[in-house]
């Protein structure tokens, strides 16, 4: 199995330096719906794809949410698992299921997952029926020491997605990358290899500039979700489909170099 999508034959070809869509998101809701968004975009055939899973890689600073992406990506692919998967995976080194909390127990997913197991924000893998075919979802956190390789291999079924995390050496390869920073006067990067910040020197507190409109959702909000985000579409069949070029363009996402001002760049917020 190859994990390397950089040939001329391959739809899967990666373009050379692609653009990348960037924007700024309120609230952790706003979040959520560009992730669902985002994954509602891809087309089935790559999802089913035998030879490969559909990598999206997503880097960044530490604690700025990037494993939500993961956990709202894998719950839109099954819809109703994200308050049952953790209380339902086995652990690699446990022989049984862990009790699922009385609250859960006489609730049921709207499309339930099979062969739930690893080691929480580690290395995550499950299965499901998607439109009446197997389809796995996992997540893998290279900044832990985790192979790729590894990781792929130990899927119950190559189709689905990896949400690969904290992986700057592998980003180029993935099929979609993502990239979220938070607004502070500080950047502290996960790895020591990753990029620098995505972001011009002059941009920390960004979000005390942001529209009026704005400002009440941010004040309001349980906690602080202002981000810079953007998102690079290395999958040249993707970027060449109107689907999810058109979708970032309708969250107000516009293709800019980098670094850049978050201040010169629209803001997408659900209301």
């Amino acid at each position: 199995m190859s994990l390397n999508v950089a040939s001329d034959t391959n739809p899967y070809v990666r373009i050379r330096k692609p653009v990348p869509y960037a924007g700024i998101t309120v609230t952790r809701d706003d979040m959520v719906a560009l992730t669902r968004r985002i994954i509602k975009s891809i087309p089935d055939h790559m999802l089913f794809n035998p030879k490969r899973p559909f990598i999206i890689c997503v880097d960044g600073t530490i604690e700025c949410g990037k494993k939500l992406i993961a956990d709202i990506g894998r719950d839109t692919l099954f819809p109703g698992n994200e308050d049952f998967f953790y209380a339902r995976m086995t652990s690699d080194d446990e022989t049984a299921v862990r009790d699922i909390p009385p609250s859960l127990q006489h609730k049921k997913p709207e499309k339930p997952l099979r062969n739930v197991h690893g080691r929480e924000n580690y290395a995550e893998y499950a299965s499901g029926n998607y439109k009446g075919k197997d389809l796995t979802v996992s997540f893998v956190n290279i900044a832990y020491g985790n192979s790729m390789r590894t990781h792929v291999a130990k899927r119950p079924k190559t189709e689905g997605i990896v949400f690969a995390h904290n992986g700057p050496s592998i980003r180029q390869n993935a099929d979609i990358a993502i990239w979220m920073e938070r607004d502070t006067s500080w950047l502290d990067l996960v790895c020591p290899e990753a990029d620098d910040s995505h972001m011009t020197l002059d941009s920390p507190h960004f979000t005390d500039d942001l529209p009026a409109q704005f400002q009440h959702a941010v004040q309001n909000s349980c906690a602080q979700w202002v981000r810079y985000v953007d998102i690079t579409i290395n999958n040249t069949a993707l970027a060449k489909s109107e689907a999810l070029p058109r979708t970032l363009q309708d969250m107000n996402f516009r293709q800019t170099s980098l670094p850049v001002n978050p201040r010169k760049l629209d803001v997408f917020h659900i209301g």
